[in-house]
């Protein structure tokens, strides 16, 4: 017999830069189908054009817990 649930058990992701480049002035978000159990910030690995780790401020996850966001506060010259 199959599982009728197994579909809507499997986690997918968006993100919101989709397969555009990504807004410098807007949060990059990474939003879930389903609520994530268990969020560690360091496995979250951010990387420059040539595959360089970057250090990433804060990451954040929501109260439903379905979507993680990085805010930059960038310097003004």
């Amino acid at each position: 017999m199959q599982n009728v649930y197994q579909s809507s058990a499997r986690l997918s992701y968006t993100t919101s830069a989709g397969s555009q480049s990504q807004d410098l002035l807007t949060p990059f978000e990474i939003t879930f189908n389903n609520p994530i159990k268990k969020f560690d910030s360091s496995k979250l690995i951010l990387r420059d054009t040539n595959y360089k780790p970057v250090q990433a401020p804060a990451w954040k996850i929501d109260s439903t817990r379905t979507k993680i966001s990085l805010a930059v506060k960038w310097d003004k010259i």
